[in-house]
């Protein structure tokens, strides 16, 4: 009887550890399974952002063009329109002129005021 109890408790045990065996095969093909499908979640995530990053570039850059297109029409239909006008254009080319002109007039006043200073300067 003793080698009899000896052998069940051997089966017993045997059938024990490939319960236990069987078990941690199971744990770790799910635990694979689950990580592959994370993976697969992630994979198809970034695709899909990439995709929608493509798309909004790409409608930006349209919207940039179309704005840039519009802005070209309205600069040369104003320079048209100025044209079509001579009265017009030479106001506007005269007012410039006296702009410029006055500009230059102050940078010549602020030289000649540093000139000036700078002379006093030097004497005393």
């Amino acid at each position: 009887m003793t080698s009899s109890a000896n052998r069940s408790v051997w089966v017993i045990g045997a059938l024990i550890a490939f319960g236990i065996l069987a078990q941690i095969i199971l744990l770790q093909t799910y635990r694979i399974t689950q990580l592959q499908t994370a993976l697969d979640i992630a994979s198809r995530a970034k695709d899909v952002e990439t995709d929608q990053s493509a798309e909004l570039m790409y409608r930006l850059t349209q919207l940039q063009n179309q704005l840039e297109h519009d802005g070209i029409k309205q600069y040369v239909a104003g320079i048209t329109r100025a044209l079509e006008k001579p009265d017009h254009y030479d106001a506007i080319w005269h007012a410039g002129y006296d702009r410029g002109a006055k500009v230059q007039q102050d940078a010549d006043a602020l030289d000649v005021q540093k000139m000036h200073t700078t002379t006093t300067k030097e004497t005393k």
